[in-house]
């Protein structure tokens, strides 16, 4: 059996940590950044149960978020190759992250 490589999930962390880095960075939020920050988590949903499609119940894959306290999509994505879609380890302490 071969790892699961979970490249779409991947492409949309990082679009996400894009768009929310963008967002959190503006003292005074543009108009539209708080709707890309939601658009961009949808998309991480949506890639997740597309990625799992044949292990996953959509409903229950669509729960993911690359945010908050959902610490093993992000370690999923570090232990499958994708480095990048980590966060930094005092970030992830800010969050109570145990790895």
């Amino acid at each position: 059996m071969t790892m699961k490589k979970f490249e779409k999930t991947a492409k949309a962390v990082r679009l996400y940590d894009m768009v929310d880095g963008k967002y959190r960075s503006h003292p005074e939020h543009v108009d539209g950044e708080l709707e890309a920050v939601v658009e961009a988590i949808q998309e991480v949903k949506v890639a997740f149960a597309d990625d799992t499609a044949d292990i996953n119940d959509r409903a229950t894959a669509m729960l993911v978020s690359p945010d908050g306290n959902n610490g093993w999509l992000r370690q999923l994505l570090v232990k499958s190759g994708h480095k990048d879609c980590g966060l930094t380890p005092k970030f992830r302490s800010s969050l109570g992250w145990g790895w």
